[in-house]
């Protein structure tokens, strides 16, 4: 299921929009959960990085699209931005923001497909993970590609990734359940993303600019899951 946002000022549009979304669940046997915003300053005020896809209307009363975009992109880096627009020149400058693509009004509903088409595609084959972390100052979206590992310290997590730490309250088990077969345990305190990892002996692992110490226990099942994820087999 995708979750998507629609973000646009004109009752027609919007109502377009969610006809042609449910049409294509239906053709495409598609599952989405449709959100609707009449405003940026709406739909920021309850922003969130919750979301897969947004489709926003460049020209808006109040905060154009454009600026809603940049807004977003400052916390969600991994959304998929689809601008919705009456003349190009404008659309053209949502590659500024990493946009995926850009649809003219009135929304024709073959071109609006060949878009969603686009999208589906992306999240089945090339899309990146993400985590949500509830912050004490809000949500903060990360993708686990940008984890180096995960520590636990009695009922906390803390989360060392390239753009800083995040500690929020969790188990490890929980943490381990809502990760890929990319991180394995080096020892009972660490989960380490597989991804990062440039070195490993039976004292320590070395895990982008970080050297953690591997436990007697876990030295032989954390080889063979890092071997399993480089495609390789242990001998």
């Amino acid at each position: 299921m995708l979750r998507i946002a629609i973000v646009e000022d004109d009752a027609s549009h919007r109502q377009q929009l969610t006809d042609h979304l449910k049409r294509y669940e239906k053709e495409k046997t598609q599952t989405f959960e449709i959100d609707s915003f009449v405003s940026g300053i709406q739909f920021l005020e309850n922003y969130t990085p919750c979301w897969d896809v947004i489709f926003l209307d460049i020209e808006m009363p109040g905060i154009d699209g454009m600026s809603v975009a940049e807004d977003i992109r400052r916390s969600d880096s991994g959304v998929v931005l689809i601008f919705v627009t009456n003349l190009t020149h404008y659309a053209i400058k949502g590659y500024a923001v990493n946009a995926m693509d850009y649809i003219l009004k009135p929304i024709n509903y073959t071109s609006f497909c060949m878009t969603l088409n686009k999208v589906v595609w992306h999240y089945e084959n090339v899309t990146e993970k993400f985590i949500n972390l509830k912050l004490k100052n809000g949500i903060r979206k990360i993708s686990l590609n940008s984890v180096y590992y995960v520590e636990v310290l009695k009922h906390y997590l803390t989360w060392h990734t390239i753009d800083g730490d995040f500690t929020v309250r969790g188990t490890f088990s929980s943490a381990e359940k809502e990760l890929s077969e990319q991180f394995a345990r080096c020892n009972s305190c660490y989960l380490v993303n597989l991804k990062h990892v440039k070195f490993v002996n039976k004292e320590y692992v070395q895990i982008g600019p970080y050297t953690l110490p591997v436990s007697r226990r876990s030295y032989l099942p954390f080889l063979e899951t890092l071997n399993r994820y480089l495609g390789k087999k242990v001998t």
